[in-house]
């Protein structure tokens, strides 16, 4: 796979969890709290996106997005499409109970999005440093620090509003070294 075929996977998912937790927002919105945290975690996705979208325009700029791309599991890659697949399809059934939400955010959130979403950031951080554009690499090193607390709201979340010790066992087992 080349680099420009990873960089449109990684940006399809990003979306689609941005698309799916606004959706969690609007299904839950009675409750401005837990709406407000569905919202951050759609905007956390929407910021991984728009820096994956300028990982790609440096490595386009630089002429490498014809390179190969580091290994994905296709197997992961296939779960996390059937996982957002599912929680699509539910959704527009109109009823998604908030544990529901949570579980398919877990299983999200330690899907393969994450792991293209890393290894495109840190293969345009070596395209920075090869082609020595500071600039570049300091804007992806500062915008990748932000997205390290994504998964530790959704585990906060789960915390304060999951009412299963079960769900909340899990995410602590999935999330907590998780990163």
């Amino acid at each position: 796979m080349l680099l420009k075929e990873l960089f449109e996977i990684g940006e399809e998912l990003e979306l689609r969890n941005a698309r799916m937790y606004a959706h969690f927002s609007l299904l839950h919105g009675d409750d401005e709290r837990i709406s407000q945290t569905w919202e951050q975690m759609s905007t956390d996705e929407w910021q991984h996106y728009i820096l994956l979208n300028f990982c790609k325009g440096l490595c386009q700029n630089c002429e490498q997005l014809d390179k190969p791309a580091p290994e994905i599991s296709s197997i992961g890659l296939q779960e996390t499409r059937d996982i957002l697949d599912a929680g699509e399809k539910k959704l527009q059934s109109g009823v998604m109970t908030l544990n529901e939400c949570f579980e398919a955010s877990i299983a999200l959130e330690q899907g393969e999005t994450d792991n293209i979403f890393h290894n495109l950031v840190n293969v345009s951080k070596q395209v920075a440093q090869q082609f020595h554009n500071i600039q570049a690499f300091n804007k992806i090193k500062k915008a990748e620090k932000k997205a390290e607390n994504h998964t530790d709201r959704l585990l906060q979340a789960v915390k304060k509003f999951a009412n299963s010790p079960d769900l909340l066992r899990q995410a602590q087992k999935k999330l907590s070294n998780h990163k």
